[in-house]
């Protein structure tokens, strides 16, 4: 039933003017990378490609200027890379029944070569150029031919081949399964089976040695190593040493082979000589991926559970460096003309590199942000988000809406703030994290200072004035407090107890002067006069709270949900004025201001409008799990934000009716509201990317045409008197319009006549010439505003 309701309202978001405008990828263009866990070097191209594990695809990196030059869509998880130089082509694995085929100059897929069933491992003749795929369940090993990328034969094992590896020299192939521990051989030019032998319980990736020709294949379960003779096919003997073998690779100069062991940490050394282990180092705990580099003359390995890059010596099989890199490390590769080392880590969801003729981190690249928290900043026009990364802050166009910079903030940013009349950005911390937030410049994007609070200042308030009195009020979550900061000079001037624990809300009343801060449990309640900035009321209620408050302007309202009830009390001495009793815990709250309503959206999936005026409780048809409320002023809309559908419903305020649904990205959890372009902003921290929502049913300014698409509000510079036209047949708002001027939250600041109005009174900053709407008609009747909802200009004040 509920999936009949979206399609229904989801027909209707063009028509009313809803669309969704753009997906702005983050941290950059490209799509995100969500676990970045294997890397691949192409030297055709000087290209690296980074397969991302968990959501498919590759993203190719230039290896020059380390810029992400490419994607490569993929229908799944890329599992297997492996690059043929001969041909300059990248064969990829995924969970498909397909081997996918990329141009290693282009960086495009070329073809898709079918093979058997659940594809586990590729090897690489480059004699022969043939590209061999084990099938698991296909229970088959299939031969392409790398030139034209055809299928030129089938073997059909008796077994699921696993692990495969080529030996050139003698044009065979070596495809191990587990449920036996055997080996089988398959004569390359007869396409074959030549034998089978047993090599060990659980064999695992195989590596073929040239120079003695034997094939190396270690036990996974246990702790040996099988050394096959390649050219009569025979078992030779066992190298007992450690368990859990994690990779191989091979020394050419000197015939040696490394191993690593997860079980023991450890990093052992076989001389291929005379097939004897030669000497074991310990590296650190989780080694794998072991790359030698014959440049430098060492063994580079990543260490996943120590976060690690170790640098060994292959002439004295000793640890000669360590580097510190991201949160764990899985795939390793070695760029032979930069002389760079590219770590993937799938824990960050970042590659880290590292120049390896000096072993120091060089760059940084990020592949996923996850976005927490965004806001508009309308001097600048800019969009400010923080996310799950650890390093940094993004900044958006809102002209273009691309992302133009990366602030690099330092770890747990968190809730942002954009006061208008104040040209800065303030940005807190994760919940429980740090002590200091951060001032922004947005004309620079630089740190203008990092100023020192409580810990966890996580919510934030704007107080607006002049010199002075501009303040910002900062929640600790983590010490019971209030840091009053200065907006002017960016310093803490005051801190104020609240009384309660956790404060995690905090909201501005203008016409009180006062601040209101909320705390998680008992749900304490506290108001700060901020002309003394102390505490001069409180209430206390029982049960807990995880939605913010909200203050009602006119009424001096404060509403606060409290477990499954409704609060609403009286701003001025926080006395108790009526409870509603919903019997569902509230997510988001959500003020309009226009109808006077209060919105409260549940963890079940209700939505309830309450009318502060006449205390009516209408249950909206919402057939989403809000997760954000976010109100739009200029046309009176509510955008309910759904988490678990990853969608948007869209409220008519006046009638708490439902326009439309729209289809975002994953698991959107946060939005802001840009009144200067007419778009909602949507942070998807499962996707990490912004859904860019335009709304195109307002009407433009003229003579009632409506808006087109690409179109935006009109802006003017203001000094101490705006002036409209005295004409009233011929206002630029319309015939007998009557209009309001609204700061950037949308909250009316006075109303305008005809001619001059003088606004040398009002804080400097950003503000909006609106239709002011008349009073909700009856129940029953319908709102007449076609002309009325239409013009919106955008005015800076500066007096």
């Amino acid at each position: 039933m509920k999936n009949v309701f979206i399609a229904a309202v989801l027909a209707a978001s063009v028509a009313l003017g809803q669309y969704l405008e753009k997906t702005i990828w983050l941290p950059d263009s490209f799509r995100a990378v969500g676990t970045p866990s294997n890397v691949l070097y192409n030297s055709g191209s000087n290209t690296i490609y980074v397969g991302d594990r968990s959501s498919g695809g590759i993203v190719v990196l230039d290896g020059i200027t380390l810029r992400k030059a490419a994607q490569v869509f993929l229908p799944g998880a890329p599992s297997v890379m492996l690059y043929a130089p001969e041909v300059n082509k990248v064969y990829c694995l995924t969970r498909s029944d397909s081997v996918y085929v990329i141009d290693g100059a282009g960086h495009g897929v070329l073809t898709r070569v079918p093979v058997g069933q659940y594809p586990k491992d590729l090897c690489y003749n480059s004699v022969s150029r043939r590209i061999y795929c084990a099938s698991y369940s296909g229970q088959s090993v299939t031969a392409i031919d790398a030139n034209a990328d055809t299928v030129v034969a089938t073997v059909t094992l008796p077994v699921r081949p696993e692990k495969m590896c080529c030996n050139w020299v003698g044009n065979k192939v070596y495809s191990a399964e587990r449920s036996e521990g055997r080996v089988y051989v398959i004569d390359g030019a007869g396409d074959s089976i030549l034998t089978d032998l047993y090599v060990s319980e659980v064999p695992g990736q195989m590596l073929y040695n040239p120079l003695s020709n034997r094939v190396y294949c270690p036990d996974e379960a246990f702790d040996d190593v099988g050394i096959i003779d390649a050219g009569a096919d025979t078992l030779i003997r066992w190298i007992t040493m450690g368990a859990s073998h994690m990779g191989l690779c091979m020394n050419p100069p000197d015939n040696e082979l490394y191993v690593t062991d997860g079980s023991l940490d450890r990093l052992f050394v076989i001389c291929g000589t005379g097939d004897s282990l030669k000497s074991r180092t310990d590296i650190g705990a989780g080694p794998r991926s072991p790359v030698y580099d014959s440049a430098t003359k060492r063994v580079y390995v990543v260490c996943q559970d120590s976060d690690s890059l170790v640098a060994i010596d292959a002439a004295g099989d000793t640890v000669v460096d360590r580097v510190k890199v991201g949160d764990s490390p899985a795939g390793l590769c070695i760029d032979t003309r930069q002389r760079r080392a590219f770590v993937a880590h799938w824990g960050s969801r970042d590659v880290q590199v590292v120049d390896v003729p000096v072993d120091t981190v060089i760059a940084d690249i990020d592949f996923w942000f996850g976005p927490t928290a965004l806001a508009y900043c309308s001097e600048q026009d800019k969009v400010y988000c923080t996310g799950t990364s650890e390093r940094s802050a993004l900044v958006i166009d809102a002209s273009s809406n691309r992302v133009i910079t990366d602030l690099h903030l330092g770890p747990h940013a968190g809730t942002l703030l954009c006061p208008a009349g104040v040209s800065k950005v303030y940005c807190g911390r994760s919940r429980y994290e740090g002590t200091a937030l951060w001032a922004i410049d947005p004309v620079e994007d630089t740190v203008l200072a990092e100023i020192p609070v409580g810990l966890g200042p996580h919510a934030l308030a704007f107080r607006p004035g002049g010199p002075g009195n501009a303040k910002v009020y900062c929640a600790n979550d983590g010490s019971e407090s209030v840091t009053v900061i200065d907006a002017a000079t960016d310093s803490a001037v005051a801190t104020v107890d609240v009384g309660g624990n956790n404060p995690f809300a905090v909201v501005y009343g203008q016409d009180l002067d006062a601040v209101f801060v909320q705390c998680e449990y008992p749900v304490w309640l506290s108001k700060i006069d901020c002309s003394v900035d102390t505490v001069v009321s409180e209430h206390v209620i029982s049960g807990d709270a995880y939605a913010p408050l909200v203050y009602v302007e006119g009424r001096r309202l404060v509403c606060v949900a409290a477990s499954e009830d409704l609060w609403v009390l009286d701003a001025v001495d926080l006395s108790q004025v009526r409870v509603y009793r919903l019997g569902d815990e509230a997510t988001s709250l959500a003020y309009c201001r226009r109808e006077h309503k209060v919105y409260y959206a549940c963890w079940s999936g209700s939505l309830y409008a309450i009318n502060m005026t006449s205390g009516q409780v209408v249950s909206v048809p919402a057939a989403l799990y809000e997760k954000e409320l976010l109100y739009d002023s200029l046309s009176n809309r509510l955008y309910c934000i759904s988490e678990s559908e990853g969608t948007a419903q869209v409220l008519d305020c006046a009638t708490d009716s439902v326009l439309c649904v729209l289809q975002l990205g994953e698991g959107p959890v946060a939005a802001a509201w840009s009144p200067f372009w007419r778009r909602v902003y949507v942070a998807n921290g499962d996707g990490s990317s912004i859904s860019v929502i335009r709304d195109s049913s307002v009407v433009g300014i003229g003579e009632g045409v409506q808006q087109t698409r690409g179109a935006r509000v009109t802006q003017t510079v203001v000094r101490g008197v705006l002036n409209l036209a005295e004409d009233g047949t011929r206002s630029e708002f319309g015939a007998n319009s009557v209009m309001s001027l609204v700061d950037i939250t949308g909250r009316k600041v006075m109303d305008l006549k005809p001619g001059e109005n003088e606004v040398r009174h009002l804080a400097p900053g950003v503000y909006f010439v609106t239709p002011s709407l008349p009073p909700s008609p009856p129940e029953g009747e319908r709102r007449k505003e076609r002309g009325l909802r239409s013009a919106v200009r955008k005015v800076i004040i500066n007096p």
